[in-house]
């Protein structure tokens, strides 16, 4: 496997127009703009039409971020930014930013041919979940409701029925 980029076989040139789903006309291959090239490559590497796409549009929100200007005219210090902007301001999911620092490390090292230094990112922070916990009177209230219906078969097949925030609910102790 090579190291560099510079070790790498040159990608495959596209004789034929290739059909690109996100547009009506084929891509033309002679001076293909920069979202066609991102697709080019992505068809040159076998990726999924879904990483195709997610890709072109992560490297649009980054040029509509860095004021419509060109990536190629951009630097890792404008990247860095962008990926803190999601993380920080737009407080996106560590999958999501994850997919976008994919997407970005593709468009450099891939479709611009740039070699991109290590960056320094803020992790986005995951979401906390609560556990659900059972209050003791309720947890009361449910082994107690278990316990009536292991006793009676006839009632455990009617309480299936039931959502289960009646079997915790106190009126559901009369039902049963």
């Amino acid at each position: 496997m090579p190291s560099t980029l510079a070790d790498s076989p040159p990608a495959p040139v596209i004789s034929t127009p290739a059909e690109i789903h996100d547009t009506r006309q084929p891509v033309n291959t002679a001076s293909p703009n920069l979202w066609e090239r991102i697709a080019i490559a992505c068809r040159a590497k076998g990726y999924s039409l879904s990483t195709e796409r997610s890709y072109v549009q992560w490297a649009r929100r980054y040029a509509l971020w860095a004021g419509r200007v060109h990536p190629a005219k951009l630097g890792p210090a404008e990247m860095q930014g962008f990926l803190n902007y999601l993380a920080v301001e737009r407080e996106v999911a560590p999958s999501t930013a994850k997919q976008a620092l994919c997407a970005l490390l593709f468009l450099y090292q891939v479709v611009l041919g740039r070699e991109v230094p290590r960056l320094e990112l803020q992790a986005p922070r995951g979401q906390t979940r609560l556990p659900v916990v059972l209050s003791q009177a309720s947890a009361s209230r449910l082994v107690s409701n278990v316990r009536v219906m292991a006793l009676c078969p006839l009632r455990r097949t009617c309480a299936r029925h039931l959502p289960p925030m009646d079997m915790i609910d106190a009126t559901a102790v009369a039902l049963l």
